[in-house]
């Protein structure tokens, strides 16, 4: 046993009496002669040159922090080529076909429906490579976040909806936009309305411009019908819902354009009296169209 203020051996695996000062003035009974990081730091880079390499190297990598740095290096090592893997198999998948049919495909699927989700040139079997290329080389425009069409294709009023409905297929158009379809109304939509879910996250769209109501229940799924506009899906309240939802959002849209609303809906036979009292109910606004019903009958 060395004596006092002197160094023992290092003696990795058994338990003995060892004072260490060099390691970080540790004294007493100790089981594994762990070196310090500083220590450990040092015989990494050859810092030691008083001792052998080998020996150095021993007790760096049986330093107590340094099968932590090998896992974290390993997860490391791991993580970046599952990456690599990943990249090469959609690079493979993307080569599979030459770049110029994916992107006659592309063509086809918007000559036929005139707009395209990114979410869905995996179903149509187009990479979003092949997408980027049409885009840089002008044959696709970017009408909105997400939403693709061909240069030449034709814009109506109706374009920002069907831009709408693509990023966002589970909400509603209603109020103004939907009389603006419906032909119920002389005013111009400088938004597209959508009705979501009282609960429901607000989409988040920056282009076009919305306008975002709310509610739950029957009100929210009653009368709700489905129309194709430029290729896409659209959700949409009928006419006589459509009416009803501007009695009971009559101060955001207001009274005038309501009364408008019924009005032309019943002049142009778009819905009976009875639909439209009968979506009021729905709605709990019957009590409130009653009188401008038994006006205009």
């Amino acid at each position: 046993m060395p004596g006092k203020g002197q160094v023992g051996q290092r003696h990795f695996g058994k338990r003995r009496r060892v004072e260490h000062n060099d390691r970080g003035n540790r004294r007493g009974w100790s089981g594994w002669m762990w070196p310090s990081p500083g220590y450990a730091f040092k015989a990494i880079h050859g810092l030691l040159p008083s001792e052998p390499a080998a020996p150095r190297l021993m007790r760096a990598t049986q330093a107590r922090w340094f099968p932590l740095v090998f896992a974290e290096v390993r997860i490391v090592q791991n993580l970046c080529l599952n990456i690599f893997r990943h990249r090469i198999r959609n690079t493979r998948a993307a080569s599979a076909m030459p770049a110029t049919s994916h992107i006659d495909r592309l063509l086809r699927h918007l000559q036929r429906q005139g707009l395209v989700r990114t979410r869905d040139l995996e179903a149509i079997g187009v990479p979003r490579v092949a997408l980027q290329r049409a885009v840089d080389r002008g044959q696709v425009v970017r009408r909105a976040r997400g939403v693709y069409a061909k240069p030449d294709h034709a814009t109506t009023r109706h374009t920002d909806v069907a831009a709408v409905a693509a990023r966002s297929p589970k909400a509603i158009v209603c109020l103004v936009s939907a009389l603006d379809y419906h032909r119920l109304t002389t005013q111009v939509p400088h938004a597209v309305w959508i009705m979501i879910h009282k609960s429901a996250h607000r989409p988040i769209i920056t282009s076009p411009a919305m306008r975002v109501v709310r509610a739950s229940g029957q009100a929210l799924t009653a009368g709700v019908e489905k129309h194709k506009i430029e290729g896409v899906v659209v959700q949409m309240t009928s006419p006589a819902k459509t009416v009803a939802d501007c009695f009971r959002y009559r101060d955001t849209v207001g009274t005038d354009i309501a009364v408008e609303a019924l009005r032309d809906c019943l002049r142009k036979r778009k819905a009976t009296p009875a639909d439209v009292f009968e979506m009021a109910k729905v709605n709990r606004v019957a009590r409130v169209m009653r009188p401008y019903l038994e006006a205009l009958i």
